[in-house]
């Protein structure tokens, strides 16, 4: 069976890559992202790793962090208030209050100009947070697969950071990364086979239709609207047949550098997937199966995603730097 399904690809599928323009040709310097929020970003969550570990002492001067408790005098009777506890710098109280208390000990005694008008500050006590610097063995202890060091988990904390970043802000990049490849790649693109792409994300959204009770055909606006951004049937075909020499040719781009990289699709993998798209429509996955999508059209939407999986890891290792 498996057999017969790639030789009806190799049959059908005539298009071909003739010249490849290597993706890491493409200039993006004018898409360089600064890193100034990364070093807070993995400063936070490395406090995360080394919170089972903070001890507490008493005494000492007041520093953001540390917990006062105080008694509060005032006319105003909000800040009427016979012992609290502030955590100094959560802006538990005004301002101009968190702000004096800095520095201050145990035992002190001032008066703030707050809003509404004078406060008394009396300092019973102090307990200051000792925060100890990251080690190993904290690292190891958060059961991260492969990351056991300060060094290594710092690095991943920047990846994460990155993958952030890139959702909100690689698109442009990307999208300037698959114009150039593909305007300056020579690709011979067959009229049946653009025409298996429209076809193929036809029959995948009338499943998805079908499966919610509505005949593709006939879908008014207002059925489409939250779906698709399209008006109509005509226009939801216009969409597709723009966008399906693109997908013809990421579908080459994206095979040729697999085949490279010694990557291939399979049997199973289409199973799994047949099953993972069934769920999320709550379709059975023999339902969705080849009417929704026969396997070439999964061959080639994995070739599509490699290209953009070897893409965005290319754009993000010139954007961003540590610096």
């Amino acid at each position: 069976m498996k057999e017969e399904i790639f030789k009806g690809r190799e049959e059908r599928m005539r298009s071909r890559l003739i010249t490849e323009f290597p993706y890491q040709s493409v200039d993006l310097q004018a898409f360089k992202r600064t890193c100034q929020a990364a070093p807070k970003y993995v400063q936070k969550e490395m406090l995360r790793a080394v919170k089972p570990y903070i001890t507490w002492s008493e005494g000492g001067s007041i520093t953001e962090g540390d917990v006062a408790v105080c008694r509060l005098k005032s006319s105003v009777a909000r800040y009427n208030r016979d012992q609290v506890r502030v955590t100094v710098g959560l802006k538990m109280l005004p301002a101009p209050i968190e702000e004096a208390l800095v520095g201050r000990e145990a035992g002190d005694y001032f008066e703030v100009q707050a809003e509404g008008g004078v406060v008394s500050v009396t300092v019973f006590e102090v307990q200051k947070k000792m925060v100890p610097e990251p080690a190993d063995f904290m690292i190891e202890a958060l059961g991260i697969p492969g990351i056991a060091t300060v060094e290594a988990y710092r690095a991943h904390l920047f990846s994460e950071w990155k993958n952030e970043d890139f959702l909100k802000h690689g698109y442009e990049a990307l999208e300037h990364l698959i114009t150039q490849v593909v305007s300056n790649s020579e690709l011979l693109i067959r009229e049946e086979d653009w025409q298996a792409h429209v076809d193929w994300e036809l029959g995948r959204v009338q499943c998805i239709a079908k499966a919610e009770g509505l005949i593709l055909e006939q879908m008014t606006e207002k059925e489409f609207a939250g779906r698709i951004p399209v008006k109509t049937y005509d226009g939801l075909v216009a969409l597709l047949q723009k966008g399906a020499w693109r997908g013809c040719a990421l579908g080459l781009l994206g095979k040729a550098l697999a085949e490279r990289d010694g990557y291939k699709v399979n049997e199973d993998q289409y199973q799994t997937y047949l099953k993972e798209r069934a769920q999320a429509v709550s379709m059975t996955w023999e339902a969705y199966g080849e009417a929704c999508c026969p396997y070439e059209c999964f061959e080639d939407i994995m070739y599509q995603h490699y290209f953009h999986q070897k893409a965005e890891e290319y754009i993000k290792q010139m954007i961003y730097t540590e610096e």
